[in-house]
């Protein structure tokens, strides 16, 4: 993590060693894909669709790896980068950021403010347990990186410079 509340911005990147661990685990389960199906596998149309889809999602780990994730925190509000998507929300429009457990995994979940029905969950209950989340395999815990968050909005709200 570079930056700190007292001198922002503050940017946490993605874990590289989870960003290469995930890679390792999905190169290592094409190398059996290929070394099972020996000289047939163009034979079989399943076997090539996963031969594809698995080195596509190879490609973009790699990418992943060159130009990791980031989340970058300022005055202004939180600025998500992923590969080359960016979506920013300002400390207006998000609350309440916390950890939730998602498909065995643990990520940093928030809600929208009051006044963004559009994106919200009136009146109801959300399906994640929040209006959003971010994406996981920072470089810091989720319970850590919530506590940073709601620190963040709460100097940043009160004060903006």
């Amino acid at each position: 993590m570079r930056g700190s509340l007292e001198s922002p911005p503050i940017v946490v990147r993605a874990s590289r060693l989870r960003t290469t661990l995930s890679l390792a685990l999905l190169a290592a389960a094409v190398a059996y894909l290929i070394f099972r199906l020996g000289q047939d596998w163009s034979d079989d149309d399943h076997a090539a669709l996963f031969l594809l889809l698995g080195g596509a999602v190879i490609a973009l780990f790699l990418l992943d790896l060159l130009r990791p994730s980031r989340l970058t925190l300022d005055w202004r509000g939180l600025t998500q980068s992923r590969l080359w998507r960016t979506r920013r929300w300002s400390w207006d429009e998000v609350s309440e950021f916390r950890v939730l457990s998602r498909m065995g995994g643990r990520c940093v979940g928030f809600d929208y403010s009051v006044g963004r029905g559009d994106m919200r969950f009136e009146g109801q209950d959300s399906p994640l347990g929040a209006d959003a989340t971010l994406s996981g395999g920072w470089e810091m815990g989720p319970q850590r990186l919530a506590r940073l968050l709601n620190e963040a909005k709460v100097r940043w709200t009160a004060q903006p410079s």
